[in-house]
C-alpha cells in the first residue's frame, strides 16, 4: 500500500483549532455591526439622463419647427447645449452610463 493509501484510509479525526469558533462568531458579528453600504443616487442620475436626453430630442427637433419659432428656440438650446458640454454633464452621464453597464455586464458574466 502507497504512502498516499494510508493517508487517505486512516480515520484521523479532524478538530478545528480552539478558538476557531470564536473568531468565527466575532467576525459575523462585526459584520452585522457594519453599516449598510451608500445607496447610489439613482434619482439623480435618471434625472440627468432624462434632461439630456430632452435637450438632444428638441436639439434634433428644432429644424422641423417653423422660421420664427425655430430661430427661438434655437438661441435657448444653444445657450443650453453651451451650459451642458462647458460643465461636462454629457461626460459625467456617459461615464455612469459605462459604469452602470460595465458592472451589470460583470455581474451577468459571474452569475
Amino acid at each position: 500500500m502507497s504512502e498516499l493509501d494510508k493517508i487517505l484510509g486512516s480515520e484521523t479525526p479532524i478538530t478545528p483549532a480552539p478558538a476557531f469558533a470564536q473568531n468565527v462568531m466575532r467576525a459575523v458579528r462585526q459584520e452585522a455591526a457594519a453599516p449598510p453600504p451608500i445607496r447610489f443616487p439613482w434619482g439623480r442620475l435618471l434625472t440627468g439622463a432624462a434632461a439630456t436626453a430632452g435637450v438632444i430630442v428638441m436639439a434634433g427637433a428644432t429644424p422641423l419647427l417653423g422660421a420664427e419659432t425655430a430661430s427661438g428656440l434655437a438661441q435657448s438650446f444653444d445657450w443650453l447645449k453651451h451650459v451642458i458640454l462647458s460643465s461636462g454633464v454629457a461626460w459625467m452621464a456617459g461615464g455612469a452610463l459605462l459604469s452602470y453597464l460595465s458592472v451589470k455586464l460583470s455581474l451577468r458574466l459571474t452569475h
